[in-house]
């Protein structure tokens, strides 16, 4: 090929090809998933964490359970990846592209503990259900025992990302 010849330049493939990489997390385990892209912020007397992962929660559910040997692992690995980092509340915001080449989001909280956490949580629920667009998921099965409070959502607000949601979060544990 000549200096002056060069391949064509696909934006859309590379983007597609940039997006498949980003979005390629297989190989991470679960507890390595929930740190990669995982921030914290102590506010009111609670500590919150938010971890943001680039898949959906059906297949964080299918890592979880692989992992356990066993099924509904994923409420127990989430509650134990917020119980080791002292968390009275932990959320994992997904955003990810469907099977149908749809843009995504859903949101898993929980509290780890009564009082202050799980009554944050339902503060939150009040407070930002309608400005996030939440319509309630199947909730996962947890143990008895294992969290205080449990909600997961699709997020039909899909312009807000985690610097959108964790303000409403952080508003919540200061009442």
């Amino acid at each position: 090929m000549s200096p002056r010849m060069s391949p064509k330049y696909d934006r859309e493939a590379f983007y597609a090809e940039l997006d498949a990489a980003k979005s390629e997390i297989s190989a991470l385990s679960l507890t390595d998933i929930l740190r990669k892209d995982y921030k914290s912020w102590s506010d009111g007397g609670l500590e919150l964490g938010i971890a943001s992962v680039v898949q959906g929660l059906s297949f964080l559910r299918e890592k979880a359970d692989a992992e356990a040997g066993g099924k509904d692992a994923l409420v127990r690995a989430c509650a134990g990846f917020a119980k080791e980092r002292s968390l009275g509340l932990f959320a994992v915001m997904t955003a990810f592209t469907n099977s149908k080449g749809d843009f995504e989001r859903e949101l898993l909280l929980l509290a780890t503990e009564e009082g202050k956490a799980s009554e944050a949580a339902k503060r939150f629920v009040e407070k930002s259900a309608g400005e996030l667009k939440l319509v309630e998921l199947d909730q996962p099965v947890s143990e008895e025992g294992s969290v205080a409070w449990l909600g997961v959502w699709r997020q039909d607000s899909l312009e807000a990302s985690r610097k959108q949601v964790a303000p409403l979060l952080r508003e919540a544990m200061k009442a």
